[in-house]
């Protein structure tokens, strides 16, 4: 039941001439240490809702209120990263949950589909001192606005084919990509990165429709098939 782990991307940080680096883009907000939660599914009814909290592994472990109670009786603290734990979560008897702690600042709680579970606990989560914020800018204050923005742009494909172009720049083809074009023009190969930017280019119009869809029009006289095309695509 673990959600998909994060891959950060480098800081915010300017070149040797005060040029903003492009491949390192900044994390939402200036308070970037500070315990943070967001619900990772889609709300609504489903069999199961996710929830990601970044800061300390202690904070699920303070008595007043208390949180999360695992069945193997250990604080969310101790329990070995990537061991999913299962729980009741407030006082008795309880939600029943699935707690993981993906890294040492990252813990993952797992629990009933449906608003009302997720609800109450980003409420106890927010009352314990974690500001509760979308999956898109907790996207981008663990990696990066770059990395939220490609993860948000595989979020609204409308296809699977289109999902799964998106999935491989999502895992890191873009990004390299601009990295070796940096690099580039550092070692003054303007002529090569002229080049692969230009071919970035000649793909945006097919990149842009990987999220919006082309609108097509069926122009023909009565009869000649217009309806047998469309059911056919």
């Amino acid at each position: 039941m673990s959600m998909p782990r994060y891959s950060p991307g480098p800081p915010f940080r300017r070149g040797e001439d005060g040029v903003r680096d492009a491949t390192a883009i900044s994390p939402v907000g200036s308070a970037v240490n500070e315990p943070m939660a967001a619900l990772l599914t889609p709300r609504g009814r489903g069999a199961v809702a996710s929830i990601c909290m970044r800061g300390p592994a202690e904070l699920l472990d303070r008595p007043d209120p208390g949180l999360f109670t695992a069945t193997n009786g250990k604080p969310v603290a101790r329990q070995t990263i990537d061991r999913i734990v299962f729980g009741h979560w407030g006082a008795a008897p309880g939600e029943e949950v699935v707690v993981c702690r993906a890294a040492d600042d990252l813990t993952e709680i797992h629990c009933h589909g449906g608003d009302a579970a997720a609800r109450r606990i980003l409420a106890d989560l927010e009352r314990a001192g974690c500001r509760i914020v979308t999956w898109q800018e907790f996207d981008g204050a663990s990696g990066g606005l770059f990395d939220a923005e490609c993860r948000e742009a595989l979020a609204h494909a409308p296809t699977l084919r289109a999902a799964a172009f998106l999935l491989e720049q999502v895992s890191g083809t873009l990004r390299t990509t601009l990295e070796e074009i940096i690099d580039q023009l550092r070692n003054d190969d303007d002529r090569s990165a002229t080049s692969r930017i230009s071919d970035l280019l000649d793909r945006a119009e097919f990149g842009h429709h990987l999220t919006q869809s082309w609108q097509v029009v069926i122009v023909g006289r009565p009869n000649v098939g217009k309806s047998s095309l469309l059911n056919a695509l």
